[in-house]
């Protein structure tokens, strides 16, 4: 079996991760072969020749733009505003069009049995899989159209269209399923929450101590993760035995400000960091994101054994369950309290939950559960195409 990816972007966040996961699972599955193509040069290439992934660099685009860029433009004038739109997406589409028989050189080389989309933000998977006819899988992995996350389509007529299309929908959570189903219909799909290389030892249980605690933020930094928000409460609780660390990465702008955080003195700035030493200097994490589809850096912090504290919003209750493996909390004010109340845990019972937080991330998302069920999907597209032929 041949299956050929197409990643949306060339960074190295959380979709791109959780598909380096899945191939790595699907490798150990005899007679399947995988090849990546990626849009650009980018962080993710050296993670794919790092664990000796095949893949190509071909150009494609995205469909989608960004809501708070383009209010910049309407709020300039409503004419500077379509004429934004529309010329970044005629020069997407035309980019698209004219790298197409790139695309199809490279896949009647290598000849592959089916088409994995890994992203709902770029359509030329589906687009190459609609003009030779084989089948493909849509791995939808955020919401789109959504004024929390902020990702827009250039053309909902178009994505409709492609949706159709597709053989096999893959959602990462029940909350992100739903929201497809409401806009776009009902089609053969499953919800399945994404495995992770669990860590290879489990580390000795963390000493907690309640004079000195260090709570954390991972990930890309941006209006719908909720920094701000959270960098506002530790400004208010201004205590140094209450620290809050920030990983990830961000745009000009936005690094600008958060470089204006340094004279903050409980508050702090990393770049990405290797994710074992990431974790091993966190007693929490704190994830403040609206609508998110999944919550990847919840099941990697439970991995490691540091409980989470995270907002009650799209898939994030399906993944953090209150008093076990971290808490939910609905507004600001909520927050801060258990932030309070969580930094008076005895070093027992944090021991207990940082427990219990490795059991539910080791029983809910195994790499092996998640990988078996995408390839049984992966055989059953393949196997109802060529009966159809």
């Amino acid at each position: 079996m041949k299956i050929l990816f197409y990643v949306h972007s060339s960074t190295l966040y959380g979709a791109n991760r959780s598909l380096i996961e899945l191939i790595l699972g699907l490798r150990d599955k005899e007679n399947t072969i995988t090849h990546v193509i990626v849009p650009s040069d980018g962080p993710i290439v050296s993670e794919l020749q790092k664990f000796q992934i095949e893949y190509s660099v071909i150009p494609h685009y995205n469909w989608f733009y960004n809501n708070t860029v383009a209010e910049k433009w309407k709020k300039k004038s409503t004419f500077l505003f379509f004429f934004w739109m529309n010329y970044n997406r005629l020069i997407k589409a035309l980019g698209n069009k004219k790298n197409l028989n790139h695309h199809l050189s490279f896949l009647y080389d290598f000849k592959p049995d089916l088409l994995y989309v890994n992203s709902s933000l770029a359509p030329m998977g589906a687009i190459v899989a609609q003009v030779t006819g084989l089948p493909f899988i849509w791995h939808h992995r955020e919401t789109v159209n959504d004024f929390k996350t902020e990702f827009y389509l250039e053309s909902d007529k178009e994505f409709k269209k492609l949706y159709q299309k597709a053989n096999y929908h893959v959602f990462a959570s029940r909350f992100l399923e739903q929201y497809y189903l409401d806009k776009y219909g009902k089609k053969n799909c499953l919800v399945k929450f994404n495995g992770i290389r669990l860590p290879s030892s489990i580390d000795a249980l963390k000493i907690f101590n309640p004079k000195n605690i260090h709570f954390g933020m991972v990930g890309r930094v941006n209006k719908q993760k909720g920094q701000d928000d959270v960098i506002n409460v530790f400004k208010h609780i201004n205590s140094l035995e209450k620290v809050l660390h920030i990983y990830g990465g961000a745009d000009k702008l936005i690094m600008k400000k958060l470089q204006s955080y340094s004279k903050i003195k409980n508050i702090f700035y990393h770049n990405f960091e290797e994710r074992r030493k990431i974790y091993s200097a966190l007693d929490f994490i704190i994830v403040n994101s609206q609508n998110e589809a999944f919550g990847r850096v919840v099941v990697e912090a439970n991995s490691y054994g540091i409980p989470v504290i995270a907002k009650n919003s799209g898939a994030i209750p399906e993944i953090v369950k209150d008093g076990t493996n971290g808490w939910l909390f609905n507004t600001k004010k909520e927050l801060e309290q258990i932030i309070i109340d969580k930094s008076n845990l005895t070093p027992e019972n944090y021991n207990r939950i940082s427990k219990n937080a490795k059991k539910f991330a080791q029983e809910n998302f195994d790499l092996n559960s998640y990988t078996n069920e995408i390839y049984k999907r992966l055989c059953k597209v393949i196997k109802d195409h060529n009966y159809s032929q």
